[in-house]
């Protein structure tokens, strides 16, 4: 195109080739498309993972403190009834197992108020990551996490106490035999099914919670 003068203008060439006004792609502008920040759905499935792994570290810890609490208010089986083959004895085991159903049940719910305790954890767009479904998904593992070690710790908190009683209470037990009642009358979860209590309360509790207090 010629200007009024009669003089032809031309596209000034740049580094990469001729300008032409508002089209003009640089080499910078190129670059910064081929280091883009991550896409927001990458950052949400970061930030859920992060939220059910401290979820589930919380559960492990809480389950130490269930499995000290079962320990301490779980019946005792009276060993010299044990040795007679008295009912008491089983409705002792019995009262073992509901004790640890309770115990268990109290703790989701604990774990629940601690989780929803920490409502400011947000991520970068205000959304509230302990409600959301990376908290779900650490109560149920982290529910059976700590089911598994509340076993364990009440397990170690009093196994030691009744197999030194049913040596003082049966000296003269044959030792092929001890093993025996160890294993059958000790301090353990018998009904496994029941390591589903404390996930199955922790999600229902959680879910109520939060659709009780939805203002959407």
């Amino acid at each position: 195109m010629s200007d009024p003068g009669g003089v032809e203008s031309t596209p000034e060439p740049g580094p990469d080739g001729p300008s032409y006004g508002g089209g003009t792609e640089t080499a910078a502008s190129r670059g910064g498309a081929r280091h883009r920040s991550p896409a927001p759905a990458q950052l949400r499935i970061g930030s859920e993972l992060l939220v059910a792994v401290l979820v589930i570290a919380l559960g492990a810890a809480v389950g130490i403190v269930a499995g000290l609490v079962w320990a301490a208010v779980a019946p005792h089986i009276p060993v010299a009834a044990q040795l007679a083959g008295r009912e008491t004895a089983n409705k002792a085991l019995v009262g073992q197992d509901l004790a640890f159903a309770a115990v268990a049940a109290t703790a989701g719910v604990v774990v629940v108020a601690l989780v929803l305790a920490a409502g400011g954890l947000r991520d970068r767009r205000g959304r509230d990551l302990v409600r959301g479904p990376g908290a779900v998904l650490g109560l149920a593992i982290g529910g059976l996490v700590g089911a598994f070690v509340a076993d364990l710790v009440g397990k170690a908190r009093r196994d030691p106490g009744f197999v030194s009683a049913l040596h003082r209470l049966a000296p003269h037990l044959p030792a092929s035999v001890q093993p025996v009642y160890s294993s059958a009358y000790a301090f353990q979860l018998r009904t496994l099914g029941l390591v589903v209590v404390w996930p199955i309360v922790a999600v229902l509790v959680h879910a109520i919670v939060v659709r009780l207090s939805s203002t959407d």
